[in-house]
């Protein structure tokens, strides 16, 4: 027999039957015996899935069954029928490539991870409201399988799953899920979809550090700037740990929630005294005088704070540098 077998069935205690795309074999498994031909498929059965096959206690009649996807979509889709073997449909469902009728009616988690490996291949829209009918565990299962199936294929769909449950599902578990893959790009997607209507200090902070760590800084600009619900101290430590190229994320941070002595200390700590220039010209002069008490807790040279200080002449208080001098002495 030099085809491949697409589906068989035993039809007594010591033979099973062996259907190619062309022919149906009989083969015993006593001795040495090799399969038997016992007719050739009719033509009208290409392309068919093959559902069952059955003969006579003397095996004088022999009947192939089989179903074309396009009926059996037609059937399900019809609901002409409400009573019969879920499982056992499902299974077919899935043989014939037919997956969305194939999750429509498995129950069993095991086999709907199984399915979903192939995700790509169904409807996207269909798919994520396939996700509402699941419970919260299951839903998050089949997420993580479909993540370790395919990642790259399959992320899209995670993503869209995730920002239109992320309530019921948990916010707090769907990062972790993400974190577990470190899917930083997805984990800064779905959390772009949702930062805007949270005020979750948490949410905003994982969206700083996913944008970090995807180099997509621009992207959260206005965050930095403008929100008040991420935690200044953990954002701040955050973005002094990241090593950024860019130091302005973090001057911003540190400007509005006045960590300037900070800032400095870590500027002029990592050889970084351009972007203290860079403050204290460009982003908020009247700040000189504390920038100036940080340079000189670090022993900068005179010179340098007196340049900068004249870089900024008469944009900040006099009397509060003078203040700020003194408490040096």
């Amino acid at each position: 027999m030099a085809e491949e077998a697409i589906f068989w069935k035993w039809v007594s205690v010591n033979t099973v039957s062996l259907v190619t795309e062309t022919t149906v074999y009989h083969w015993s498994v006593e001795g040495d015996s090799q399969p038997v031909k016992m007719f050739d498929r009719h033509a009208s059965l290409a392309g068919y899935q093959m559902i069952h096959y059955r003969t006579d206690k003397n095996q004088e009649w022999l009947l192939l069954i089989g179903i074309s996807a396009q009926v059996a979509d037609a059937m399900l889709g019809n609901q002409m029928f409400t009573h019969y073997d879920r499982a056992h449909i499902a299974q077919l469902c899935e043989k014939a490539g037919l997956l969305q009728q194939a999750l429509e009616h498995y129950t069993d988690l095991y086999d709907i991870k199984r399915t979903l490996v192939h995700a790509h291949l169904l409807n996207p829209e269909w798919l994520v409201s396939f996700f509402g009918s699941l419970s919260v565990e299951d839903s998050v299962e089949c997420l993580r399988a479909m993540l370790s199936a395919n990642i790259r294929q399959n992320l899209q769909l995670c993503m869209q799953v995730a920002s239109k449950y992320h309530e019921q599902l948990g916010t707090q578990s769907l990062v972790q899920l993400f974190e577990s893959f470190r899917s930083y790009e997805g984990l800064f997607y779905f959390l772009g979809s949702i930062v805007n209507f949270s005020q979750d200090p948490d949410v905003h902070l994982k969206y700083i550090q996913a944008a970090c760590k995807t180099g997509q800084i621009k992207e959260v600009e206005q965050i930095w700037r403008e929100s008040s619900c991420y935690d200044p101290e953990h954002v701040k430590n955050f973005l002094k740990e990241a090593k950024l190229t860019d130091q302005l994320p973090l001057i911003i941070v540190c400007d509005r929630f006045d960590f300037v002595h900070d800032l400095i200390l870590y500027l002029y700590r990592n050889s970084l005294q351009k972007y203290i220039e860079i403050y204290v010209q460009k982003v908020n002069p009247s700040q000189t005088p504390a920038v100036v008490g940080g340079l000189l807790d670090m022993d900068c040279s005179e010179e340098v704070i007196k340049n900068l200080i004249m870089a900024v002449r008469g944009q900040f208080s006099t009397d509060e540098l003078v203040a700020e001098v003194e408490k040096k002495k």
